[in-house]
C-alpha cells in the first residue's frame, strides 16, 4: 500500500492550476508578439509614406485653373438644366 501525502489532491490541483496558467500566459504572449509585428509593419508602411510625400513635389493648385474648372462645371450644369426642360 503506498502511503499517499493527506494533501495530495491539493497539491495535484496546484499543479495543474499552475500549468493551465502556464499555457494561457504563452497564448498570451504569442498574441502580443502578433500584436507587435502588426504595429511594427503598420509603423514601417507609415513610414515608406511619408518618405513618399517628402520626396513628391508638392503639386498647389493654380487659381485661374480652379476658376476655369468652376466656369466649366457652371456652364454644363446650365446646359444639362437647359436639356431636362
Amino acid at each position: 500500500m503506498t502511503h499517499k501525502f493527506p494533501l495530495q489532491r491539493v497539491l495535484d490541483l496546484k499543479e495543474q492550476v499552475e500549468d493551465l496558467l502556464a499555457i494561457e500566459l504563452a497564448a498570451i504572449e504569442g498574441r502580443r508578439l502578433e500584436l507587435q509585428h502588426a504595429v511594427d509593419a503598420l509603423r514601417r508602411k507609415r513610414d515608406q509614406i511619408s518618405e513618399h510625400q517628402r520626396s513628391a513635389p508638392s503639386q498647389t493648385l493654380d487659381p485661374a485653373q480652379i476658376e476655369a474648372a468652376s466656369d466649366y462645371l457652371a456652364a454644363l450644369d446650365r446646359h444639362i438644366q437647359s436639356g431636362e426642360e
